[in-house]
């Protein structure tokens, strides 16, 4: 399964993908969750981020880092997946998507 579509040279990733979220607030069960699946949550951007949360594309730092990197940009929805799966899966399906800006 592909974790880290993108383009950057896998040797690049580390060995546990790191999460970063903007426009939301982690529960304490999400972020249990999370770590249970062996997703870590960075508090602050760093170029090693693999994933970055969200529920609609905001002109925030994370956001245009993460597009820059080529980060899978995912929303909530990967997270229930994994859990229901109980084990990280891959993002392409779970993809934010803005159907009304990018029909523009």
């Amino acid at each position: 399964t592909k974790l880290f579509p993108g383009p950057r040279e896998a040797s690049q990733f580390p060995k546990v993908p790191l999460l970063a979220v903007t426009g939301l607030e982690l529960s304490k069960r999400q972020r249990r969750t999370l770590a249970e699946l062996g997703m870590a949550v960075a508090p602050e951007w760093t170029p090693e981020i693999t994933h970055l949360l969200a529920d609609t594309f905001r002109r925030t730092t994370k956001m245009m880092c993460a597009i820059c990197i080529g980060a899978n940009i995912i929303t909530i929805d990967y997270l229930k997946a994994c859990k229901e799966a109980g084990r990280l899966i891959d993002a392409d399906p779970y993809i934010l998507k803005d159907d009304v800006c990018e029909a523009a």
